[in-house]
C-alpha cells in the first residue's frame, strides 16, 4: 500500500528506484541460471550442486522481489491521470524498464514462471504503449519454446509425472496467460493483430508444440481480446473456435457414446479385468483428456463473451405502451454471440452430465 501510494504521489522518483532496483535483481536472476557445474570429483559435485542450488535460489528471491514491487507500483503509475500529468518521461522510463524484460530468456521453470507475472505486470501500461504488445506476446511465445516439451502437445501427460515436469508445465501455462491477463486491461491494442494471433496460435497446435491447456488459455486471450470488438467479429471468432469441437460433436458415432452411462464409460473409462490382487487400471486417457479441455474452452469463451448491450434504458410507467412494444422487439433481434452454438453443444454437455451420474449411482 505504501509502495503504491508513493508511486501515485511522486512516480519520477519511484520509477528511479524501481529501475535501479530491477536491474541488480534481474543480473542475479541471470547469473543463476546461466550457472552450469564442470566436471569434478564425486564430492566436489556435491559441494557445486549445493551452491548451483543455492545460487538458483538466490535468483528466484530476486525475481520474485521484482515481481512484487512491480505489481505494486505500475497500476500506480499507469494511471490515465498519472500519465497524463506526467507524459513522455514517464511513458519512456516504463517502456526502457518492459525492455529489460523483453530481452530475458530463462530455462529454470520457477524463474520463466516469475518472468511472466513481471511482464504481466504491465498489462496496464500496454493501453498507453500499444506498440510495445507485439513484442511482448513474441517474448511469451519464445519464453514457451525454452521450456520444451518431450512429446507432443496434443497428448496427454505421463501417467506419472515428477516436481520437474509439474514445474515446467506451470511456466508454460503462466507464459499462455500473459495474453489473457494483458488481453483484460488492453483488448483494444489487440484489434490490429488478431488474425495474426489466430494464426500463430494454430500453427503452434499443428507442430505439437502447445498443450490442451495452453491453447485454451490463448484461446480465451483471443476473446478477451474482442470484448471491445463488435458482435460480429465476436461472432467469427467463437465460429473458428469452436469449429473442431462442432465438428466433432455433430458426428453421429460421438454421439452415440452418450447414449447411456456405459456407452460413456466405453469411450472414456476403458479398462482390463485385472489379475487377482492387483488394481484396476483406467485406460482412455487420450479421450478423457481432449473431452476435458473441450468443456473448458466452453467455460471460458462463455465468461469472456460480454451479453448484447441494452438496447433502451430502463422504461418507466409513464411511458407510452409502444415504446414498450419498440424496445422489446429490438431486445429479441439481438443475441448473445454463443446462441447460435446452444443448439449444438447443451445437448451433449447434458448428456455427458447424466452418463457422470449414472456412472455414480
Amino acid at each position: 500500500m505504501v509502495m503504491r501510494a508513493a508511486a501515485k504521489l511522486a512516480p519520477l522518483p519511484v520509477l528511479s528506484s524501481t529501475a535501479a532496483f530491477q536491474q541488480v535483481s534481474l543480473a542475479t536472476a541471470t547469473r543463476s541460471d546461466n550457472t552450469e557445474g564442470t566436471a569434478a570429483s564425486s564430492s566436489q559435485q556435491h559441494q557445486q550442486g549445493s551452491q548451483l542450488q543455492q545460487q538458483l535460489q538466490q535468483g528466484h528471491m530476486a525475481l520474485e522481489a521484482t515481481v512484487l514491487l512491480l505489481e505494486s507500483v505500475l497500476p500506480s503509475m499507469c494511471d490515465a491521470a498519472v500519465m497524463a500529468r506526467y507524459g513522455h518521461s514517464l511513458k519512456e522510463g516504463l517502456g526502457a524498464l518492459l525492455q529489460q524484460l523483453l530481452a530475458l530468456r530463462f530455462r529454470d521453470p520457477l524463474l520463466v514462471t516469475l518472468h511472466a507475472r513481471a511482464l504481466e505486470a504491465f498489462s496496464k501500461y500496454i493501453i498507453h504503449a500499444s506498440e510495445l504488445l507485439v513484442p511482448l506476446l513474441t517474448t511469451t511465445f519464445e519464453c514457451m519454446a525454452a521450456v520444451p516439451i518431450e512429446q507432443s502437445g496434443q497428448l496427454p501427460p505421463p501417467a506419472k509425472v515428477t516436481l520437474r515436469w509439474k514445474e515446467e508445465a506451470m511456466a508454460r501455462l503462466s507464459m499462455a496467460k500473459v495474453m489473457l491477463n494483458v488481453a483484460k486491461e488492453a483488448p483494444a491494442a489487440y484489434q490490429p493483430h488478431l488474425e495474426a494471433l489466430a494464426g500463430r496460435i494454430q500453427q503452434l497446435w499443428d507442430a505439437g508444440q502447445l498443450r490442451e491447456g495452453e491453447k485454451v488459455a490463448l484461446h480465451e486471450g483471443l476473446m478477451a481480446a474482442v470484448t471491445v470488438a463488435n458482435a460480429r467479429l465476436q461472432q467469427q471468432l467463437l465460429e473458428w473456435l469452436l469449429r473442431p469441437v462442432h465438428a466433432k460433436w455433430s458426428d453421429p458415432r460421438w454421439l452415440a457414446t452418450l447414449d447411456s452411462p456405459s456407452a460413456f464409460a466405453s469411450e472414456y473409462m476403458q479398462h482390463e479385468q485385472p489379475a487377482q490382487g492387483s488394481s484396476v487400471v483406467i485406460q482412455s486417457r487420450p479421450q478423457r483428456w481432449t473431452l476435458h479441455h473441450e468443456l473448458q474452452l466452453f467455460e471460458r469463451v462463455l465468461r469472456r463473451t460480454p451479453p448484447p448491450p441494452p438496447a433502451a434504458a430502463q422504461l418507466d410507467g409513464q411511458q407510452h405502451q409502444q415504446q414498450y412494444q419498440t424496445a422489446s422487439q429490438q431486445q429479441q433481434q439481438q443475441q448473445h454471440p454463443f446462441t447460435p452454438h446452444l443448439e449444438w453443444a447443451l445437448v451433449p454437455v447434458t448428456n455427458i452430465i447424466c452418463c457422470l451420474h449414472g456412472l455414480y449411482r
